[in-house]
């Protein structure tokens, strides 16, 4: 959650109670446009203190919170979340001083108040109440600063909760961990004091997590030294043959399936020539929204591989796949003019229709939507509701035409606003059949720089209840077609250089018909808002394999970086592009682990073995070879290292580091395991020798990749850690990953970050 985000929802929601108070409605216009300028101005320049008051003493509260509250796993459940954001808000709430807010509002009252007389015209400055001006905003004030600090403690529980981690086991001695925060001073400036409370706080939180972390990694390592690859399930495991067949009537194989299996392509992973590579090509862009914004459809989310998707082809070309392949869950329904529903790995869905959608119900249709919902329409729009229609909008409405708008009613036409109605046009006409009222509670202005013409062809009434100012830069004029009256009930003043009056006595004024009430009703203050933009997950389609199995991924020579990208521009990939990014964070974490689990020696010998077999407790062998998402290289003899090394090899890095990041984040997959060595390249990658794995996280924000690596490089025993960003580009997703190397005797631990092939630096930055 960004600051400015923060900042911004406590000033809209002090400013919409500030501006909104209703003892200021009968204020001059001239003074409640400058008071309304004040507000705004002074709620932007003091939001930003206020919300780092409110941080500070959330921090405070949340490390108060007394061991009684301590989740069934972890201090507050900020990890495992069995609380939700609204439960953590209201308890955290609870601990915010009152005096907090009666101080803000205090604050914010006295500088509007000062900065309001101070810009006040000297007219108004002694005729205005300014003591009731005080009073009334600091109520309302108070309610929209009671409000914000609400909103803040909710979204700073959402934080709080953002990085929880599911399936924790319970650590002990919890409540001592948060019993060694110090003593803290009493006295002082208070701000100093709030603020050695947070970073006690934050330091006490820190440590928990450690140890959750601590205790999950021990015991993945432990699991792994019960594991044995002799298991049950290994041992009944047979590779499957994959056989063709001939068709007896010389209809099968095809053209496109001849001299390989009849195993359909999409099951196969193999993509040339099918459906997916149409798609990718027929994806639609810049789909217009209003203020110049454009929306795209999704990447084709397509990763199957054998045997994970169930495809069903039909000979006119219809496709239903139900796709299993691990981080790449798909269900898609393809018809062959080209229309298609898709699922991907997320939950979303991507629909495309080629012809027309109609859709009919006989009942009631009902369509709740928690994020944003955009709609881009290139032709014409019509809606027809033969009932009633009633739309409601918390927070603002905009409509924008560049062209005409006509709104008719057969009955009436109401509008109603409690604070403003602005029209603005070239020319306004307003006409009635029948009668025109004007009435107002306080004054009325009429003002125009050229001339003011009253003109009615019946009666015409203008009353108020205080004074009636008519003002023109020019001329002014007043016509009848039959009898103007002019009446007071003290006096008529005439004033200018020359006053001609017609002969014969004024005829008798007759008494103005009081203007009826508007007869519509007021909706009331302004409602508070909060509202979020949900963000959809980057989806990990691995459309970076070559980037990843790139030979130069990993390596501390220049010239293996060139040489990677010279390979990306042969292949037709547009090179990444190569400024320097900005680091927006640092860290150089270290690791006490220094346990290796041994495979059993048995694999050494091996010169076969299943890709379906186990190779630890959560990989099977194809996971860390032909089957990794961006690998598809099965295991064989290379690097001076027979078949039994390399698999060997495989096994210590999946149970020393697969099994426990699998264990501390469920989502991980193996992007890229064993590599084989390539010409012209220096072939020093530990991918080579099955000793290193490029690991990504589904449905993870780039942003958290650097969080990530973090608690993996404190958490496990690797040889090397580097965390990998490369820009996107047209052919590049943008999405980081991160690269582990174990080797079986010896690990260095060694921490780099690494931008576009190259080595960035020493340590890990967040580039993203």
């Amino acid at each position: 959650m960004s600051a400015n985000y923060k900042i911004n929802q406590f000033k809209d929601l002090l400013i919409a109670k500030a501006q909104g108070t209703p003892e200021f409605t009968n204020l001059p216009p001239v003074a409640r446009t400058t008071l309304n300028s004040v507000i705004d101005s002074t709620a932007s320049s003091l939001t930003p203190g206020f919300v780092n008051n409110v941080d500070l003493e959330t921090n405070s509260a949340l490390n108060s919170i007394g061991t009684n509250l301590l989740g069934r796993n972890n201090p507050v459940d900020v990890v495992n979340g069995n609380l939700s954001v609204n439960d953590l808000k209201d308890t955290l709430a609870g601990g915010i001083s009152p005096g907090l807010s009666n101080a803000l509002t205090a604050k914010f009252t006295n500088d509007v108040v000062d900065n309001f007389t101070n810009q006040l015209p000297p007219i108004l400055k002694n005729t205005l109440p300014i003591g009731d001006i005080k009073n009334a905003l600091s109520s309302t004030a108070a309610a929209g600063i009671d409000a914000a600090i609400d909103g803040t403690v909710q979204l700073f529980s959402g934080e709080t909760l953002a990085s929880k981690i599911p399936q924790l086991p319970t650590v002990p001695n919890v409540g001592d961990i948060l019993g060694k925060v110090p003593t803290l001073p009493t006295l002082g400036d208070p701000l100093s004091i709030l603020r050695a409370k947070e970073k006690a706080a934050s330091e006490a939180l820190q440590e928990v997590n450690k140890k959750f972390d601590e205790k999950i990694s021990a015991e993945a390592i432990s699991e792994s030294k019960q594991f044995n690859v002799d298991n049950e399930d290994n041992v009944v495991k047979n590779k499957a043959e994959k056989e063709g067949f001939i068709d007896k009537n010389a209809i099968y194989p095809t053209e496109e399936y001849k001299n390989r299996s009849d195993t359909d392509k999409l099951a196969t992973g193999d993509i040339n020539g099918t459906i997916v590579q149409q798609k990718e090509i027929d994806r639609v862009f810049g789909c217009q929204l209003p203020e110049g914004e454009y929306f795209e459809q999704p990447e084709i989310p397509y990763n199957a591989q054998y045997p994970y998707n169930k495809t069903i082809h039909t000979e006119s070309g219809h496709v239903i796949e139900m796709d299993d392949t691990p981080g790449s869950e798909r269900l898609h329904v393809y018809h062959k003019s080209g229309t298609f529903i898709e699922l991907d790995q997320s939950g979303s869905v991507v629909k495309r229709t080629l012809g027309s959608s109609y859709e009919f119900i006989d009942r009631n249709n009902k369509l709740s939507i928690v994020g944003d919902d955009n709609i881009s329409i290139g032709g014409n729009m019509k809606v027809f509701v033969a009932a009633n229609a009633i739309i409601e909008v918390q927070g603002d409405t905009n409509l924008k035409c560049l062209n005409d708008v006509t709104v008719e009613a057969a009955g009436k036409l109401d509008l109603s606003a409690t604070e403003e109605i602005n029209l603005r046009s070239a020319n306004i006409n307003i006409q009635s059949t029948n009668f025109t009222n004007m009435k107002t509670e306080g004054n009325i202005f009429v003002s125009a720089n050229v001339s003011i013409h009253n003109k009615c062809n019946s009666t015409m009434f203008t009353e108020t209840l205080d004074t009636l100012n008519l003002k023109s830069m020019k001329s002014a004029f007043i016509e009848t077609a039959q009898v103007l009256n002019l009446k007071a009930t003290s006096q008529i003043l005439a004033d200018g250089s020359t006053i001609q009056l017609n002969e014969g006595l004024s005829l008798p004024a007759t008494s103005a018909t009081y203007a009826n009430n508007a007869n519509i009703g007021m909706i009331g203050t302004r409602t508070p808002i909060f509202t979020e933009h949900i963000h959809d997950p980057d989806i990990t389609n691995f459309t970076d394999s070559a980037f990843m199995n790139s030979q130069g991924e990993d390596s501390d020579l220049d010239e293996d970086a060139e040489q990677a990208l010279k390979e990306l521009k042969s292949k037709g990939l547009t090179p990444p592009n190569t400024r320097d990014p900005i680091v927006r964070e640092s860290a150089s974490p270290s690791s006490a682990v220094s346990d290796i689990v041994l495979p059993d020696k048995s694999l050494l010998l091996k010169t076969s073995f299943a890709d379906n077999k186990a190779i630890s407790n959560k990989f099977v062998l194809s996971q860390l070879s032909s089957k990794a998402a961006c690998s598809f290289n099965p295991v064989r003899a290379q690097m001076s290292l027979s078949f039994g090394e390399i698999l060997f090899n495989l096994s210590a890095i999946a149970l020393n580091v697969c099994d426990p990041v699998k264990k501390l984040f469920p989502s991980m997959i193996v992007t890229s395991g064993l590599r084989y060595p390539k010409a012209n390249s220096s072939n020093t990658s530990d991918h080579l020798k099955g000793q290193a794995v490029d690991i990504q996280f589904p449905g993870t924000n780039k942003v958290m990749y650097f969080d990530i690596a973090k608690k993996l490089a404190e958490n496990l025993n690797y040889d090397k850690l580097l965390l990998e960003y490369h820009d996107k580009t047209k052919n590049m997703s943008g999405n980081p990953w991160i690269h582990i190397s174990f080797k079986a005797d010896t690990n260095r631990k060694l921490l780099f970050t690494y931008n576009n092939q190259r080595k960035h630096s020493s340590g890990l930055k967040r580039l993203a």
